[in-house]
Protein backbone atom coordinates (compact mmCIF):
# COMPACT_ATOMS: atom_id res chain seq x y z
CA UNK A 1 0.00 0.00 0.00
CA UNK A 2 3.42 2.54 0.50
CA UNK A 3 4.58 1.32 -2.68
CA UNK A 4 5.55 4.18 -4.90
CA UNK A 5 5.96 2.03 -8.03
CA UNK A 6 2.73 0.41 -7.96
CA UNK A 7 0.17 2.39 -6.45
CA UNK A 8 -2.61 0.88 -4.46
CA UNK A 9 -5.03 3.09 -6.33
CA UNK A 10 -4.24 1.36 -9.55
CA UNK A 11 -4.39 -1.97 -7.80
CA UNK A 12 -7.51 -0.98 -7.13
CA UNK A 13 -8.92 0.11 -10.20
CA UNK A 14 -7.87 -3.15 -11.47
CA UNK A 15 -9.96 -4.64 -8.89
CA UNK A 16 -12.73 -2.88 -9.60
CA UNK A 17 -12.48 -4.01 -13.65
CA UNK A 18 -11.82 -7.47 -12.98
CA UNK A 19 -15.07 -7.26 -10.41
CA UNK A 20 -17.20 -5.49 -13.62
CA UNK A 21 -16.15 -8.40 -15.33
CA UNK A 22 -16.65 -11.21 -13.47
CA UNK A 23 -13.11 -12.41 -12.93
CA UNK A 24 -11.85 -14.67 -10.13
CA UNK A 25 -8.85 -12.73 -8.55
CA UNK A 26 -6.49 -12.80 -5.29
CA UNK A 27 -5.93 -9.54 -3.81
CA UNK A 28 -4.05 -9.52 -0.86
CA UNK A 29 -2.70 -5.89 0.19
CA UNK A 30 0.05 -5.33 2.14
CA UNK A 31 -0.56 -2.13 4.50
CA UNK A 32 3.20 -1.67 5.59
CA UNK A 33 5.09 -2.57 2.35
CA UNK A 34 6.54 -1.03 -0.43
CA UNK A 35 8.02 -2.57 -3.31
CA UNK A 36 10.23 -4.49 -1.56
CA UNK A 37 7.81 -6.02 0.85
CA UNK A 38 9.16 -9.33 0.00
CA UNK A 39 12.58 -8.47 2.47
CA UNK A 40 10.63 -9.39 5.57
CA UNK A 41 9.93 -12.95 6.24
CA UNK A 42 6.86 -12.40 7.45
CA UNK A 43 5.21 -10.97 4.04
CA UNK A 44 7.35 -13.47 2.42
CA UNK A 45 5.64 -16.38 3.66
CA UNK A 46 2.53 -14.60 3.35
CA UNK A 47 2.81 -14.37 -0.68
CA UNK A 48 4.11 -17.43 -1.18
CA UNK A 49 1.48 -19.44 1.08
CA UNK A 50 -0.83 -17.20 -1.22
CA UNK A 51 0.67 -18.09 -4.34
CA UNK A 52 1.05 -21.83 -3.44
CA UNK A 53 -2.31 -22.19 -2.51
CA UNK A 54 -3.60 -19.71 -6.07
CA UNK A 55 -1.49 -22.84 -8.00
CA UNK A 56 -3.22 -25.67 -6.14
CA UNK A 57 -6.82 -24.57 -5.97
CA UNK A 58 -6.49 -23.87 -10.02
CA UNK A 59 -4.20 -26.41 -11.31
CA UNK A 60 -4.94 -28.99 -8.19
CA UNK A 61 -2.52 -30.38 -5.98
CA UNK A 62 -0.87 -32.99 -8.14
CA UNK A 63 -0.97 -30.87 -11.94
CA UNK A 64 1.89 -31.11 -13.50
Amino acid sequence: MRDGIVLFKDSLTLAEKLMLLGKDFDFVPLPSSGHNAMRRDYIAALVLRKITQHFERHLGRDAR
